[in-house]
């Protein structure tokens, strides 16, 4: 015995198809995401890479809101400049880049350089004074960014500096700067400074080793830890960090890809 289909049911199984179709011919390579942080505007930049039809497609956006209306804010990545973006009259603005074969005549987008590369994890964008590093959405394994610089000498205190971002997709990024400073007489304070800019001061304990920390809020786990504003960049390598009378730079050691 035959089943009658009715018309709806043919639509159906019509889109389905379509749906299918459209899956097999567009694989997923790349899609990574970065929060930026920073003095008074917001932002986030995302990637994603994918094979369709056989060409490869790829599109960069970062986007800024809170901006001041007119300013012109460069965009790069890995210290290369990719582009710029106007703030609009509403404090917001946004570069877009693709793949020019994919550009549709009246989009507000601009073709994508000429060998991008595909971001993941550790590549850094930074929009006007916004920075971030990028980390794989494709990927459930913690992921981690960190930097370090050692600062002291034979004849008195010493002690590093350590910035870290920890990213895993189901709980999301975890970004903490430690300040560590070795047989400090107690009650002697260090003004920490980041390229010049204080934020925070440590106060030694006189224990063998004090401490100053600054963590994202939710992730505080003791009463030594302060929490991170959002205003605090993503350390980069050649950063200068200054503590009290030494300074060091900052240097990437885990993270790059």
């Amino acid at each position: 015995m035959f089943r009658t289909l009715s018309l709806g049911s043919l639509i159906l199984a019509f889109v389905a198809s379509l749906g299918l179709e459209s899956t097999a011919s567009a694989q997923l390579l790349a899609r990574s995401k970065a929060r930026l942080f920073g003095p008074g505007l917001k932002g986030n930049a995302t990637f994603v890479e994918r094979d369709q039809d056989g060409e490869l497609f790829q599109r960069f956006l970062a986007s800024v809101s809170d901006a001041t209306p007119g300013d012109v804010l460069d965009v790069m990545v890995n210290g290369q400049d990719v582009g710029d973006i106007t703030v609009a009259d509403n404090g917001r603005g946004k570069l877009d880049l693709r793949t020019a074969a994919f550009i549709e005549p009246g989009q507000d987008v601009e073709p994508i350089p000429d060998n991008f590369p595909t971001l993941d994890t550790g590549d850094l964008v930074t929009v006007g004074p916004l920075s971030g590093y990028f980390f794989d959405l494709l990927d459930d394994a913690k992921q981690r960014v960190r930097l370090r610089g050692d600062f002291g000498d034979t004849t008195g205190p010493s002690g590093d500096v350590r910035y870290r971002e920890i990213f895993k997709t189901s709980n999301g990024l975890d970004r903490r700067f430690t300040v560590q400073i070795e047989d400090a007489a107690e009650g002697d304070e260090f003004e920490i400074l980041l390229n010049g800019e204080p934020v925070g001061i440590l106060v030694a304990t006189g224990a063998a080793q004090s401490e100053f920390e600054l963590r994202t809020a939710r992730f505080i786990n003791n009463d030594d830890q302060e929490p991170m504003p959002r205003a605090f960049p993503a350390i980069q390598d050649g950063d200068v960090v200054t503590v009290g009378p030494f300074v060091t730079t900052m240097e990437i050691v885990e993270g790059t890809s």
